[in-house]
């Protein structure tokens, strides 16, 4: 390998580069994360239901070509479980101890 790769599949991926490029490395995961928090969709909301908007709730509303609303779905900020960080087989703690 020669230089710090673009990709990793891996948590060993990762652990290997922290040995050969800590400072990169450490940037990376702490892009992972920052980005695995995401709007997830909880529920699709009932004609007329008003659903909640705070801080971690929203609404989306989906519309067609002539901009009426077809369907509207209730948003949650809150860990993506798919997020690169769980991909790669890190928990939050080992990835902010890693970074620290």
């Amino acid at each position: 390998m020669k230089g710090f790769p673009q990709t990793w599949n891996t948590k060993q991926d990762a652990l290997y580069c922290l040995d050969h490029w800590p400072a990169q490395t450490k940037h990376a995961l702490q892009r992972f994360l920052d980005n695995r928090m995401e709007w997830i969709i909880t529920k699709k909301l009932a004609d007329g239901e008003s659903g909640v908007e705070d801080e971690t709730h929203r609404v989306r509303e989906v519309t067609d070509d002539d901009g009426n609303v077809i369907e509207r779905y209730q948003l949650e900020w809150k860990e993506d479980p798919n997020a690169r960080l769980f991909r790669l087989g890190f928990t939050v703690s080992e990835a902010e101890e890693l970074v620290s």
